[in-house]
């Protein structure tokens, strides 16, 4: 289990902005399958998010909206999932 943090920089006045913090979970298998030179190996893992990281990528102000892009306000949920194997 890792908890990352999320920074946003403004360059204009070089002003850093912690957004939030993210808790990503991650599951490992491996096997061997012939000795040492051989093995199977499998991740699956998600990354959750609070409202203000989804809000900082996500959301559309109603100063902003378009038809195309409508005033949106997003929720906390899981950002990413994964499964990969080798």
């Amino acid at each position: 289990m890792a908890v990352r943090t999320v920074f946003s920089v403004d360059t204009g006045e070089w002003d850093f902005d912690q957004q939030c913090w993210i808790p990503d979970g991650r599951l490992h298998y491996q096997r061997p399958l012939s000795g040492k030179t051989l093995q199977l190996s499998a991740d699956m893992g998600a990354s959750f998010a609070n409202e203000d990281y989804t809000g900082y990528f996500y959301d559309v102000p109603r100063e902003y909206a378009t038809p195309l892009h409508p005033v949106c306000s997003s929720d906390s949920g899981c950002a990413v999932s994964g499964l990969a194997w080798a």
